[in-house]
């Protein structure tokens, strides 16, 4: 403000000795005024705190300030912005109105700022100016402003700042090529956020005084500063989610990071828990980082995880998913007889079933091949022969045995619904000793490969000549687990295909298991029932490699 002279000769006057004077400072911004004039004061006027001069009769505004509270000719004040005042003791206190009306307007006859104007002195007029207020200016950006005036001044100032509560930087405009002609470029310091402009006051000097131009420090002209570019989104890391995983499969997170970014943290929360929990990813290779969550830590029927990443100020930052939006990895049962890491798996079978009394008995051969495409669908199919021999009934209409042998193909596929239902179809197509036959069976599995299951079936076959029936077959089964690595199945099985003459019921004990982790077998074994009059034995062997 030592730049900025205005006269204050009529603060020694006996009118001006009547405006409030500053008596103590009760805070930092907080100060105690005294004087006759308080009385015409209220709660929430805004006040002026003039400086002491002698260049001149107006005065010069130091501070702008607010009133807290009135008690007769006594007032508290709160300085307005965040500058240091410094000591103010003593210093005179107007109604910010009649500041403006004297700094601005006509003066008034009684005005106690304008009560010292000697009859003798005329009038100082104010110089002439033109300028306009700069359009809004880039983010980053210089200030250019430029005013044009007849008086002969012998410097032009521009007073800067950035926001409503900085403090003023002064730059000194050039001459430009046309006579009154003034302008300069105004450099900023870098804009944070919170500075949505520019405020500025213009002052020039003449003779010995200093005048004001445009815009005061209490009231400057302001120019908006446009929004920061936004900065271009750069992939923080990258990485490949997963979408399913069972229960004795380890969740490995792979990251690709980006080079501003260091320490990431997989940060993982399974189904019911409250709170995240964190883990530090390792280096596997240049940029590239990997954790593993233990297959005990997961948890039917979800697991949600995001990724994260310090930045070069050390601000940890979401770069895959988010606390409020984690990634959602669905997690089913882990298969008893194949990892669900295994896609595809190749098994033969054979069946041996022998009725008693006579010669009742054959072989089943079956070679069938599967492969899980999708998560919840898997697709087989397989070749059967069959040898031996069936009862039939002669001419004579007594029970015979007969030679049974066929061959065919059959295919099918597994759907699974929300883990623990599946579907099951398939279709089949033999040659036998009658013709040709073609035959369909359906089937429904509650419960999972891991825990236990019910399930039952039906299948029919008719003859492709003449779409005679030829037989159909029925099943249902109880599945229970023993540990990790077993399973028990209880069985219940009919049929009277390919001509036999009585139904076969057979009930049977299915054991099932894995060795290492791509060797599975069943072996089952039960007695089978001729319409109740004829008893047997059953037996199978199942061998499957999983790959």
């Amino acid at each position: 403000m030592n730049t900025i002279v205005a006269g204050l000769s009529l603060l020694a006057t006996p009118t001006a000795q009547e405006m409030p004077q500053v008596t103590a400072s009760r805070a930092p911004n907080v100060i105690e005024v005294e004087g006759q004039g308080v009385a015409q004061w209220r709660i929430g006027m805004m006040v002026t705190i003039l400086a002491q001069s002698i260049h001149d009769r107006s005065p010069l505004p130091l501070h702008d300030a607010q009133v807290l509270g009135v008690s007769q000719t006594r007032a508290t004040l709160r300085i307005l912005g965040d500058l240091p005042v410094g000591d103010l003791q003593g210093l005179r206190v107007a109604p910010r109105y009649e500041v403006e009306a004297a700094l601005y307007g006509p003066r008034r006859r009684g005005s106690k700022l304008a009560a010292t104007a000697s009859s003798s002195e005329p009038p100082r007029k104010s110089p002439i100016v033109f300028h306009k207020a700069p359009q809004p200016i880039p983010w980053g950006d210089p200030l250019w402003l430029e005013m044009t005036s007849p008086a002969s001044f012998e410097f032009v100032e521009a007073h800067v700042r950035l926001g409503s509560q900085g403090s003023y930087t002064a730059h000194r405009l050039q001459k430009q090529s046309i006579e009154g002609h003034w302008g300069g470029s105004v450099p900023l310091e870098q804009p944070q956020s919170k500075h949505l402009g520019v405020d500025y006051f213009l002052i020039g000097r003449l003779g010995d005084t200093n005048t004001f131009l445009v815009g005061t420090p209490s009231h400057p002209k302001s120019v908006r500063i446009k929004s920061a570019p936004q900065k271009p989104k750069r992939a923080i890391m990258q990485h490949n989610p997963l979408g399913r995983i069972n229960t004795k499969q380890n969740l490995e997170l792979i990251i690709k990071l980006n080079n501003r970014y260091k320490l990431p943290h997989a940060h993982v929360r399974r189904a019911g828990d409250g709170a995240f929990k964190d883990f530090p990813m390792k280096p596997l290779g240049p940029r590239v980082f990997s954790v593993t969550i233990p297959a005990q830590y997961i948890r039917l029927p979800h697991i949600r995880y995001y990724i994260s990443a310090k930045d070069d100020e050390g601000l940890r930052l979401p770069g895959f998913a988010s606390a409020m939006a984690p990634h959602k990895v669905h997690v089913t049962r882990g298969k008893i007889l194949s990892d669900n890491s295994h896609r595809n798996r190749l098994s033969l079978s054979g069946d041996w079933v022998v009725n008693r009394p006579g010669e009742d008995e054959y072989i089943r051969t079956t070679v069938r091949y599967e492969r899980v495409f999708f998560p919840f669908l898997l697709a087989r199919m397989g070749f059967l022969s069959i040898e031996g021999m069936a009862l039939r009934q002669n001419p004579q209409g007594e029970l015979q045995a007969q030679e049974l042998k066929l061959t065919g193909g059959e295919g099918g596929i597994e759907i699974r619904v929300k883990d623990y239902i599946s579907l099951v179809t398939d279709l089949q197509a033999v040659a036998y000793s009658k013709g040709s036959a073609l035959g369909h069976r359906v089937g429904l599995r509650i419960g999972d490969d891991r825990g236990a299951a019910i399930g039952l079936s039906y299948g029919a076959v008719r003859d492709v000549d003449d779409w005679s029936f030829v037989g159909e077959t029925g099943a249902a089964y109880l599945s229970t687990p023993l540990g990790s690595r077993w399973r028990l199945t209880g069985r219940v099985e009919t049929d009277d295909l390919y001509q036999d003459a009585q139904r076969s019921l057979r009930l049977l004990v299915d054991v099932s298991g894995r060795v290492w982790s791509q060797l599975e077998f069943n072996a089952v074994g039960g007695t089978t029932t001729r319409d109740g009059d004829r008893l047997g034995a059953v037996g199978r062997l199942r061998l499957g490699w999983s790959f």
